[in-house]
């Protein structure tokens, strides 16, 4: 079954159909739309949905701009904003967003 939005496939679910006729209901239509709304748009979906991985577009943005920042991999630049989010009890994606932003640095740049 395709998990779709605006006629975009971004990925497939796959089910085993033990009586026949599930996969064509109106019931499992509603489950794969909800999947899918769950994936694309909940702010705080589970990352281990994606093996660990946060998929949302912002996020990965300032992952990518803090590790060049700190000269360290994107998935411990990701480890930092997500740490900090939590400690100043900030939604990761208002955090990220300040990143991108400009608004917010993570480490001092320091005297010059």
């Amino acid at each position: 079954m395709p998990l779709d939005t605006t006629g975009r496939c971004f990925g497939a679910l796959v089910v085993f159909d033990p009586c026949p006729g599930l996969v064509d209901s109106p019931a499992f239509t509603d489950v794969v739309g909800a999947l899918t709304r769950t994936v694309l748009l909940d702010p705080d979906a589970d990352p281990e949905l994606y093996g660990g991985i946060d998929h949302r577009d912002l996020v990965q943005q300032a992952a990518g701009m803090v590790s060049v920042h700190i000269g360290r991999c994107v998935d411990d630049a990701l480890a930092l904003i997500k740490a900090r989010a939590f400690s100043q009890g900030v939604p990761l994606e208002t955090f990220a967003r300040g990143i991108v932003a400009g608004e917010l640095k993570l480490i001092s740049e320091g005297p010059s």
